[in-house]
This record gives structure tokens, C-alpha cells and sequence, in this order.
């Protein structure tokens, strides 16, 4: 749900901005990139769509993971059964939108990084991609996005799992080849 909220959020600010130079990559093509499972792990069906508007055109891909075995995390206290770490990966092609990357870009180079104790908000570098990370203690959450040749947006979230291994996630997909779409 909250990848739909995350998706429907970056539709609605995508409409806001009408500087258009490109068709979006049709979801199919994107949706060949998201990678199976690893070891221990079950991959959903991948999902996507490709959004064409007065306002926008945009196409998202995506697909979830579910760890199936290996180390799980250990039931709270009011739980019977601790439920199974998950991993989400989301690409939303902007198509162009400089505005929008331009936005994106100037949320994560504000002096509003936080480090503490619950979690951490700050701005992140992966293989000379630009990025952001934050990690929420209590919730078990943390997600990664970076901007993949200046119009893809790469997401990935993971529930119950440390946030190094975002990192580890993303270096799954083929981001050379997803930087060579046009």
C-alpha cells in the first residue's frame, strides 16, 4: 500500500510539472529489469503501467519479495508469529521532467539530514548515483531512492531487515542498462 501511496504521490507532483521531452519507457521494458528472487526469498508477480495524460506520462514498474527462510526476525512480545521481511522495488520513469528531478534533487540536498538513535534521513551516493536513504528504528523501515540517467527513479523499500542491505538490493538491478533506455 504504501508503494501506491508512494506512486501516487510522484503521479500528482508529476502533474504539476508540463516539461515534457520524452515518452516514457512503456512498463514492460522496465518491468524486464526488476530481478528475481535470491536465495531465500519469494518474488511476487512484477506489476506496472504506463500513464499517458494531459498532465503526465509517466510509466512505474515494480515488483515485491518476501524472505521464505533463512534469518527471520524474532517475534515482538505481542506477537505469535513475527511476520516475514519484505523488499519492494519501484521504477517511475519521469519521462523527462526536468522540473520534477529538479525538485526531487532539491528535497535531498537540504540541510534537513538527521542521524539519530530512531533513524537517519540523509542524502546517500551508490555507484556515482545521486540518492536519498532514511531508516525508521521503531518501524523497521527503510528506503533508498536514486535518479538513474537523469529520468529514471529508483526505489527500494524494505520492512524488517537492516538498511545496509538496501544498497545490496539495488546493486541487483542492471543500472547501466536501465541508464541506457531513452
Amino acid at each position: 500500500m504504501k508503494t501506491f501511496l508512494s506512486t501516487l504521490c510522484l503521479g500528482l507532483l508529476f502533474g504539476t510539472h508540463a516539461l515534457f521531452g520524452l515518452d516514457p519507457v512503456p512498463s514492460e521494458k522496465l518491468i524486464l529489469l526488476l530481478p528475481d528472487a535470491p536465495e531465500g526469498w519469494r518474488a511476487e508477480e512484477p506489476a506496472g503501467s504506463t500513464t499517458e495524460s494531459e498532465a503526465a506520462r509517466i510509466s512505474v514498474a515494480g515488483r515485491s519479495y518476501i524472505q521464505v527462510s533463512g534469518t527471520m526476525p524474532m517475534a515482538a512480545e505481542d506477537e505469535d508469529e513475527p511476520e516475514a521481511p519484505t523488499v519492494s522495488i519501484n521504477i517511475t520513469d519521469s519521462g523527462g521532467d526536468q522540473a520534477f528531478i529538479d525538485a526531487a534533487q532539491a528535497n535531498w540536498v537540504t540541510d534537513n539530514s538527521l542521524e539519530a538513535n530512531e533513524g537517519f534521513a540523509r542524502q546517500t551516493a551508490v555507484d556515482g548515483l545521486f540518492g536519498f536513504e532514511t531508516y525508521d528504528a521503531g518501524e523497521k523501515t527503510a528506503v533508498l531512492w536514486v535518479i538513474v540517467g537523469g529520468r529514471f527513479f529508483v526505489q527500494v523499500e524494505m520492512q524488517r531487515r537492516p538498511p545496509a542491505e538496501l544498497k545490496q538490493w539495488l546493486g541487483r538491478l542492471d543500472l547501466k542498462k536501465l541508464a541506457s533506455f531513452k
